[in-house]
């Protein structure tokens, strides 16, 4: 892939302004970011449905060691039986969405596929709960020392997640 500097205003532009670029922080190169030894360094991974994301995560973890943050596991597990956004959802959705005690992830996808205004609704109700497992994963990194972390997000830009990478990779 190529590179490309950003200023502040493109790194907060959308997606779709630069696709199948590697973004970066202004005058960081990939290398400088893995070497420097001041902080943490956050990757962002992003890209479309099979796009590779799960691929290049799996080759990052096993070859270089690289830990990996999975937005996908964390959307799951926020809503989870039992958590705000599961009670949230049925509470929106109605018990139609429910098989076996748990939200049947297919079925409430055919319905927020198609209707915009219960997407962002579903969006709405669990971005608390994906931010602070996202958040609390980060902090464990960080305690336990770890260099540099890989964010696996579908949507890192729309949610505005780009912001704390050190690199974004699409």
């Amino acid at each position: 892939g190529c590179r490309k500097r950003l200023s502040t205003a493109d790194r907060a532009a959308p997606l779709s302004r630069f696709p199948g670029v590697l973004l970066a922080a202004p005058a960081v190169s990939l290398g400088t970011v893995l070497l420097a030894p001041d902080a943490m360094k956050i990757i962002g991974l992003t890209g479309g449905i099979s796009s590779g994301k799960s691929s290049v995560s799996s080759l990052l973890r096993a070859r270089h060691g690289m830990r990996i943050v999975d937005l996908d596991i964390i959307a799951r597990d926020a809503l989870g039986p039992g958590t705000f956004a599961f009670r949230k959802a049925v509470a929106l959705f109605g018990p139609g969405i429910l098989s076996g005690g748990a939200i049947h992830r297919k079925q409430l996808g055919e319905i927020i596929f198609n209707d915009r205004t219960m997407r962002q609704k579903l969006n709405k109700i669990m971005q608390p709960g994906i931010a602070l497992r996202l958040l609390g994963a980060l902090l464990y990194e960080f305690a336990v020392g770890t260099d540099v972390v890989v964010i696996d997000a579908p949507l890192l830009f729309e949610s505005g997640l780009h912001r704390i990478c050190s690199v974004v990779v699409v």
